[in-house]
């Protein structure tokens, strides 16, 4: 088992992570990356290597752990046919960034898992009927449990690496 825990909240444009001590569950530490780049593609590459430069960091030691994507479909000043089109285009550029971030966790050798919102969420006990409900709940729940102030993206990355650590014997899906 490695020493740390990497949990990432990733996206085309903020990245939350947190770190975790998986032997104390101490919140090491966290914060978020926004690779500024008008070329998505660029940012990838960007948070590509500030990960590399994480796992240099803590000489590989480090799990990784993402949040899975997911297709959503909004309905933007109530056009179906647009809002269907947003949301294939974003994820589609979510799926580049998980394969970018899982190609250098592979390369490295390193123990990864992809976790659903919907677990994570379960875990926390975030509730909420609508998106926005959700995302306050989750960073009420992650400043409460640690005691920080975050943004959003850094608050989800903490929720992902809490659940991952109160799984029974982190059974992994993809790894």
């Amino acid at each position: 088992m490695k020493t740390y825990l990497l949990a990432l909240d990733q996206s085309t444009q903020i990245t939350g992570y947190a770190l975790f001590n998986r032997t104390t569950q101490e919140l090491v530490a966290f914060g978020h990356i926004s690779p500024k780049d008008n070329d998505y593609v660029a940012r990838i590459v960007k948070l590509c290597e500030w990960l590399e430069n994480i796992l240099d960091l803590y000489k590989n030691d480090v799990e990784v752990v993402i949040e899975d994507i997911q297709l959503q479909e909004y309905e933007p000043n109530g056009n179906k046919k647009r809002a269907k089109e947003f949301g294939v285009i974003t994820f589609k550029k979510l799926a580049h960034v998980q394969g970018a971030l899982l190609t250098v966790v592979k390369r490295r050798n390193l123990p990864y898992d992809i976790i659903s919102s919907s677990s994570w969420k379960s875990t926390c006990g975030i509730k909420g009927r609508i998106r926005d409900e959700q995302k306050a709940n989750a960073k009420k729940f992650a400043e409460t449990t640690y005691q920080v102030n975050l943004i959003q993206d850094e608050a989800d990355a903490i929720c992902i690496g809490y659940h991952y650590l109160h799984l029974k014997n982190n059974d992994c899906a993809w790894a």
